[in-house]
């Protein structure tokens, strides 16, 4: 092994055998090298020890998929130096060699060229250039809008949304709206699940909308609770500021009564007092340090903007506005709805005419293949995960849903 001095962190990680991990740290701070580590210890250790080919390595480049096969490769040589008469080591040279260290998406293409015929796929589909897949889009697009105008709830969807002469708008949600559920484990029933959301809604505190702004009311109070508490800690000691005790204590009382009322059961109830909310007045004082004086109006400046943010834009309408915006918008939705999955049908169709795929549908077929119908491991998942005895994902931090699914398939249905 190398002769990095690892932190306590670091070490636990590379040691850990316990099963799933999460390695969870800032940019730069050496999560790669110790996923390098990790593998290559697994290979080396005396207990137990993997042969390289069943270490599964995934991250999202091929130049870092190059990059870690490398490093691991310098680590096993500098360990059959350390021991030049061990066999096992020099034979994990070799088995590094036929490791799957790789994309995600280079995993999914194998994968579906290898059970084509059970996706009825044609056998030579292949990931489609830019150009030709810009293409197909712009087609599936076009027939899209022009098959959505026949109905009214669309038609009135598109001029609502652009109110501009334009169909760039409309289209431009629809791409937005595919985009995103191609990112997701099963995007069709995410469609559904959007369109429900606005044809079967829930009280605004029990909507997904609901809770996050409720979220973001509670987390701006506790914020400006704590640019309270700077402020009167900045005039602690000078006599001279004492004056703007009285206004900061108010302000204190205010907030934490707010932050309480914010616990309710009632959105209206908890509207009303985020609107109704009055901070103290600071009164003028004579003397004093100057910077700390400007440090504590910036601070009461901060709080201002805060509260006005919450009232705004968290607590910005009533539960019977909130209803009735909901109602007047299903029915765009759902032709919203209607027509993505429209584009997405036609677009699949074009593309698999042309038998070009792009790396999202691999990711999609790849899913197919590994989950049953109910989202559990399918039998070719099992069979693929005592392939490995484990699965390392480097840059875990810029996976999606849909990756994350894959990820867990590969897993043994155990976690381990």
């Amino acid at each position: 092994m190398s002769e990095n001095r690892w932190t306590l962190p670091q070490q636990q990680a590379i040691e850990d055998t316990g099963g799933a991990l999460l390695v969870s740290a800032a940019a730069g701070s050496g999560k790669t090298a110790v996923l390098v580590a990790r593998a290559v210890r697994m290979i080396t250790r005396e207990e137990a020890p993997v042969d390289a080919d069943r270490l599964l390595i995934l991250t999202f480049t091929n130049a870092a998929a190059e990059e870690l096969r490398g490093r691991m490769a310098r680590e096993l040589e500098k360990a059959c130096l350390h021991r030049p008469a061990d066999a096992y080591l020099r034979r994990q040279r070799l088995l590094l060699k036929r490791a799957f260290i790789g994309t995600i998406d280079a995993f999914c293409q194998q994968l579906v060229h290898e059970h084509f015929a059970v996706l009825d796929l044609p056998p030579d589909v292949m990931v489609g250039e830019s150009a030709l897949m810009q293409q197909l889009s712009a087609q599936a697009l076009a027939e899209t809008m022009e098959a959505m105008y026949q109905n009214p709830d669309f038609a009135r969807f598109a001029a609502l949304y652009g109110r501009t002469r334009s169909d760039k708008p409309a289209e431009d949600a629809i791409l937005a709206l595919y985009g995103f559920t191609r990112s997701l484990p099963r995007p069709e029933q995410a469609l559904r699940h959007f369109a429900d959301m606005y044809l079967q809604p829930l009280p605004l505190l029990e909507s997904a909308w609901g809770r996050e702004l409720l979220g973001q009311a509670q987390e701006g109070v506790a914020s400006a609770l704590k640019l309270t508490a700077n402020a009167m800690d900045v005039i602690a000691g000078d006599e001279a500021l004492a004056g703007y005790k009285p206004a900061l204590e108010q302000d204190a009382q205010a907030l934490a009564a707010l932050q309480m009322a914010l616990r309710g059961s009632s959105w209206d109830t908890m509207a009303q007092a985020a609107n109704a909310f009055s901070g103290g007045k600071l009164k003028a004082v004579r003397g004093g340090d100057a910077a700390r004086k400007n440090k504590v109006k910036e601070l009461r400046g901060h709080i201002k903007d805060i509260i006005g943010n919450i009232k705004e834009k968290c607590f910005c309408c009533t539960e019977l506005e909130y209803q009735a915006d909901i109602q007047a918008a299903a029915p765009c939705v759902a032709a919203l709805v209607q027509a993505t999955q429209h584009y997405a049908d036609r677009y699949m169709e074009l593309k698999t005419e042309e038998r070009s795929l792009d790396f999202s549908d691999f990711e999609h077929f790849a899913l197919r293949l590994l989950q049953d119908e109910n989202g559990g491991h399918s039998v070719l998942a099992r069979q693929i995960s005592q392939r490995y005895d484990a699965v390392m994902v480097d840059e875990y931090q810029d996976t999606n849903a849909l990756q994350s699914a894959l990820y867990e398939c590969l897993a043994r249905p155990d976690g381990s």
